[in-house]
C-alpha cells in the first residue's frame, strides 16, 4: 500500500490534483487539470534526447529539414511513453477498486496521455521518410 500511495501522490501532482489518503479513504480533492505540464525533469530529458539524436542524424547524413522535427519528436515520444509504462499503468494496475472516483480521474489522464502520444506520432510521419531514406540511398 506504501508504494500505492507514493504512485497516487505523484501521478495527483502531475495531474495537478490533490489526493488525501487515510486507512480506508483516498479522497480526491480537485480534479486532475486537463492541460498537461511536464516536469522539469521530463523537459531536461527530452532536451538531452533531443541533443543525441541530432548528433546521430547528423552521423547518419539525414536533411537539416527533417532532423529538427524527427529528434523532437523521437525524444518526445520516448519520455511519454516512458512515464505511461512506468507510472501511470502501474497505478491503474494497483489503485483499489473502491476508488472509484480517482480511478476515473487516472483513466481520463491515460486517455490524455495517449492522444499525447497519438500527436507526437502523427507530427513525427511526415519527416519519418528521411530517416529510412539515409540508408536506402
Amino acid at each position: 500500500m506504501l508504494s500505492t500511495a507514493k504512485s497516487i501522490r505523484a501521478w495527483s501532482r502531475r495531474c495537478h490534483g490533490i489526493i488525501i489518503i487515510n486507512d480506508r479513504n483516498l479522497t480526491l480533492r480537485a480534479t486532475a487539470n486537463p492541460i498537461h505540464v511536464m516536469s522539469d525533469s521530463e523537459t531536461s530529458e527530452i532536451v538531452k534526447l533531443q541533443e543525441l539524436l541530432l548528433g546521430r542524424f547528423e552521423e547518419l547524413g539525414i536533411g537539416a529539414k527533417a532532423t529538427n522535427n524527427l529528434a523532437r519528436q523521437l525524444a518526445h515520444i520516448a519520455v511519454l511513453g516512458r512515464r505511461f509504462g512506468e507510472n501511470t499503468l502501474p497505478l491503474f494496475l494497483s489503485l483499489q477498486t473502491e476508488h472509484a472516483h480517482a480511478l476515473f480521474e487516472l483513466v481520463n489522464a491515460m486517455k490524455r496521455d495517449l492522444d499525447e502520444l497519438r500527436d507526437a506520432i502523427q507530427d513525427l510521419e511526415s519527416d519519418f521518410p528521411a530517416l529510412t531514406k539515409a540508408f536506402i540511398e
